[in-house]
């Protein structure tokens, strides 16, 4: 199976960076644009003043049109790459009470213990818990490839930061999805 991490906090967070982009991109178009009125009269006004104003105003009117597209484009950027954010940080969220849920369910109906929330965690990646057999189990998370162990491991919600259903479940509160987030 393929998987891939996003952080969604930094994806919505590089979407500004094409915001600030986009701003001045527009400044610079802006002030391109009042440098052109200021000078259009300096091309006289005899035949050649003229056809020199018609060509130069058209390419001018194409630059400015340019400027303006790769305005709008960076705009699109930004509020897509925000977007996304928004949509992966949700799709995060509810997974996590999703989890919740079910593993309040299945404890509702007997089966399993307590869940005793997550033990010791080194920065090889690995983290140890007991699981509810008594078993000591390790769960390894490798971006792109996921866990070494899917039989030893545990939901994502629990390993990704989702901490309120992580103390809820801890604690044993009888809330659902409605339990106020951290």
């Amino acid at each position: 199976m393929n998987q891939f991490w996003v952080d969604p906090e930094g994806l919505s967070r590089s979407g500004s960076g094409y915001a600030d982009m986009q701003a001045h991109v527009e400044n610079l178009r802006m002030r391109f644009a009042a440098l052109v009125d200021q000078y259009a009269d300096s091309f006289g006004d005899d035949d050649a003043g003229e056809k020199f104003r018609g060509n130069f105003n058209a390419g001018i009117d194409n630059y400015l049109k340019g400027m303006e597209s790769t305005s709008n484009a960076l705009g699109r950027v930004s509020g897509g790459l925000g977007q996304n954010g928004r949509d992966y940080a949700n799709a995060r969220d509810s997974s996590g009470e999703v989890a919740y849920q079910f593993k309040a369910a299945g404890q509702e109906a007997g089966f399993g213990q307590q869940w005793q929330g997550p033990g010791s965690s080194d920065m090889s990646g690995r983290s140890e818990r007991v699981d509810p057999q008594g078993d000591t189990g390790f769960a390894s998370r490798v971006r792109g490839n996921g866990p070494e162990s899917p039989e030893k491991n545990w939901t994502f919600a629990e390993q990704q930061g989702l901490p309120s259903v992580q103390r809820r479940m801890a604690q044993g509160v009888e809330q659902g999805p409605s339990a106020p987030a951290d």
